[in-house]
């Protein structure tokens, strides 16, 4: 439950702030006085296409299996890109009226090297070096309704479900310790997707989701927050920060991880 705590506020209190700072001073988007048919059916319906280099550092703990030592990774921001060894992230947005569909991907691949306790008594060396890592897919799914469209702003609401792939690493040479453990699970999910027209080419939107309620992981969220400019009718460039995080424990297996960082991205829309 504390964990679980720490995770909601880590969760609500950027989104609340994101949602704070893209609603200041909305400006209303510019539209023809007498829409054209290509214009009313882009008004009803709309797909895209985004793709994200996302610089996203690690941490959290990790133990892969009953009886291992626990590999604690708590750095600051600067650290934690530092460990990270790569990350992608391609998210898909449909609507068609007021009816919603999105989906995302992503992969992240982290190590790290420090110590882990050795549990033995003196002479032995209280802790010996370690090597760790976490490698993590996850796909995201969820439909959803309009349920507020304003000329500067909308507000959808979906539920849907994260499926994970999760495959930690530690690494004991000292303690002759190599696992390589493997963890698949689905989480349910609920979420909002809120977007704000800054000006005619500018527009900020803010994306988060909570799930996991013991049916997968204990808790699982996702936040991300972009600026948006359109460049053209069909091209958006994105600047932005994302946070992904995962609380699961079962069959001796814990990764409790916090994803997160900046990223950047192009948008197609069709």
């Amino acid at each position: 439950m504390i964990r679980f705590r720490r995770r909601f506020f880590e969760l609500a209190i950027p989104g609340l702030a994101a949602i704070l700072l893209a609603t200041a001073a909305p400006a209303a988007a510019q539209q023809s006085e007498y829409p054209t048919d290509e214009e009313t059916e882009r008004a009803r319906n709309a797909a895209q296409i985004t793709a994200y280099v996302w610089l996203a550092g690690f941490g959290g703990d990790i133990r892969p299996g009953a009886g291992a030592p626990m590999l604690r990774v708590d750095k600051s921001f600067g650290d934690l890109l530092e460990t990270s060894d790569g990350a992608f992230w391609i998210s898909g947005f449909v609507r068609r009226s007021r009816t919603v569909f999105m989906a995302d991907i992503s992969r992240t691949r982290s190590s790290e090297e420090g110590q882990v306790p050795t549990g033995l008594p003196t002479p032995f060396p209280p802790t010996v070096p370690a090597n760790g890592g976490l490698t993590m897919t996850s796909l995201t799914g969820a439909a959803g309704y309009r349920v507020a469209q304003e000329d500067n702003a909308t507000l959808d609401l979906l539920v849907g479900a994260r499926a994970w792939w999760v495959r930690p690493r530690l690494e004991v040479p000292a303690l002759a310790v190599d696992l390589r453990p493997k963890a698949n699970f689905v989480d349910p999910i609920v979420a909002v997707r809120a977007n704000f027209s800054l000006a005619p080419r500018l527009s900020a939107l803010v994306y988060g989701d909570i799930g996991g309620l013991g049916v997968g992981s204990e808790v699982t969220g996702q936040l991300s927050t972009t600026l948006n400019y359109r460049v053209s009718r069909s091209v958006v460039l994105s600047g932005g920060y994302r946070y992904l995080a995962v609380d699961y424990e079962k069959n001796g297996i814990l990764v409790d991880a916090r994803l997160a960082g900046p990223l950047i991205g192009a948008t197609i829309t069709f």
